[in-house]
């Protein structure tokens, strides 16, 4: 069989070695840079293993590059290999780190002042590969996703080219019976932080005033003809006890509720007084088990040290970021 290459194989160059990952199933393999140039001549020339071993200069050669083809075999190299294409269900791409408000549970301990880290420019670049992976749904997030200037750009370019469901996540603040119709016409799903069930337990964690205007935000929204909305409330010490208040509250608003274990980064790594040591332990479980399949390359550069032309090559990783069990292993 001709030794051709697979179009589901993605090379990304790192020095003096080439990584070969393969988009769909998550796997890759290391060479060294002249092996891979040997490979890609022999996909270029159509040849045979029998060809390329032929080619080689002796015998120890040839079994070492034979040695090397059935290694790429192992990660479904080869055109002849099938591989099972696994769907994403969801893309959550965080577009600012920028926040207005300062929630004492912030993983991503957003601030109000500061520069976007990614231009415009920058951000739909990355849209358009998050796109060309094909996830059933996008949602747009932070920080808070409305504190950008150009989010109305933004929100217009992924409404146009791309064809599957949209969601929201939002601190709700920021919405008003305006822009609430604006937003309907982009967003399918809007999902929108609460932590309390009232003006008191909510102020708690988010800040005075926020619960009323959230309650405004999603009575805006619905007006507008939003009909999935979902409130989040980040279990606490503080407001776990009123988990069946909350829920009758979302009952009377007619959202979905959503209860959520808390991510101990950021803010709340610093505020971790406000769980009980019961909660934490539960957490951190649920931490451990949990599969995501959320791509945050706005707050990347300062939780990874990781420079804008090293998130730009991981366009060909969209595909292998935990996909149910399986997840990329990337070398940097």
């Amino acid at each position: 069989m001709k030794l051709t290459i697979s179009s589901e194989i993605k090379s990304l160059n790192r020095e003096d070695k080439v990584i070969f990952l393969n988009r769909i199933n998550g796997k890759w393999i290391k060479v060294p840079k002249e092996i891979a140039n040997i490979v890609k001549y022999a996909d270029e020339k159509k040849m045979t293993l029998k060809n390329l071993k032929d080619m080689m200069h002796d015998d120890e050669d040839a079994d070492y590059i034979e040695k090397v083809a059935y290694k790429l075999k192992e990660i479904n190299f080869y055109d002849f290999q099938k591989t099972k294409e696994r769907k994403i269900n969801n893309i959550s791409y965080a577009i600012t780190h920028r926040c207005n408000l300062k929630c004492i549970h912030c993983m991503v301990n957003a601030e109000s002042g500061g520069i976007e880290y990614f231009s415009t420019k920058d951000v739909i670049d990355i849209l358009k590969k998050i796109v060309e992976a094909g996830p059933e749904s996008i949602t747009i997030t932070g920080g808070e996703p409305l504190v950008r200037k150009d989010f109305w750009e933004i929100s217009s370019y992924l409404k146009s080219h791309y064809c599957g469901k949209l969601g929201l996540m939002t601190n709700g603040t920021l919405i008003t019976k305006e822009n609430a119709k604006r937003l309907v016409k982009y967003y399918e799903n809007f999902d929108i932080s609460l932590d309390g069930v009232d003006e008191e337990t909510c102020s708690i964690i988010r800040g005075k005033g926020v619960f009323e205007k959230v309650i405004k935000a999603i009575d805006s929204l619905k007006d507008a003809g939003a009909t999935k909305i979902s409130t989040s409330m980040i279990l606490s010490e503080d407001n776990s006890k009123y988990t069946k208040e909350y829920f009758e509250l979302n009952k009377k608003l007619g959202t979905t509720p959503m209860l959520r274990a808390m991510s101990l980064d950021g803010r709340a790594k610093e505020n971790r007084e406000i769980l009980s040591r019961e909660q934490t332990k539960k957490i951190d479980q649920c931490m451990l088990a949990r599969i995501q399949v959320n791509i945050f390359l706005s707050v990347a550069p300062v939780q990874l040290g990781m420079t804008k032309s090293l998130l730009k090559q991981m366009e060909i990783f969209f595909h292998a970021i935990y996909l149910r069990k399986k997840s990329i292993h990337w070398e940097i």
